[in-house]
């Protein structure tokens, strides 16, 4: 299934790692109070996303967390993570940690972290994720008025042109 993995955009660096985190028991979120209010739709998307893969997401605190349950650690640490809208995204048995240097980079970890929960049977990998967009807009402008339409394999060429 970790050969099998497909995630776009690609993230810069994927390190795969062996064993399997087990959600089975639900998810209990902590965010850091601070960031409470800058990160809900972040929180929003992933308990949407992994309510799909694991049931009921809830936010943690020592009176209302499971104790069969993975925690889900969500954190903004500018000083970590160097480029703008970048996040490292590790998962590991027992334990899920998304950290950001701005709620944009949550954003862009939560949407990975939904992709793996789509693909996953039986738990989600374990692994690790460093990524961060190229630019800070990024769009194709599609004119067919003007041009051909292109296909979704032009395209597909395109981003390896850009990976490379």
């Amino acid at each position: 299934m970790n050969e099998d993995l497909l995630l776009l955009p690609r993230p810069r660096k994927l390190s795969l790692a062996k064993g399997r985190c087990e959600v089975a028991g639900g998810v209990n979120l902590a965010m850091a109070d601070e960031s409470r209010s800058e990160l809900g739709q972040v929180a929003r998307t992933l308990r949407s996303a992994l309510s799909e893969f694991a049931g009921d997401v809830d936010a943690a605190s020592s009176e209302t967390s499971r104790p069969d349950g993975i925690e889900l650690a969500v954190r903004l640490e500018p000083q970590r993570i160097p480029h703008d809208e970048g996040y490292a995204l590790e998962i590991y048995p027992g334990r899920i940690e998304l950290i950001a240097r701005d709620p944009a980079g949550a954003f862009r970890g939560a949407m990975t972290l939904k992709q793996i929960a789509r693909q996953s049977t039986g738990g989600l990998p374990c692994l690790r994720i460093e990524d961060w967009p190229d630019f800070a807009h990024r769009g194709v402008m599609l004119d067919i008025s003007r041009d051909k339409v292109p296909t979704m394999q032009t395209l597909f060429a395109l981003v390896d042109l850009m990976a490379e």
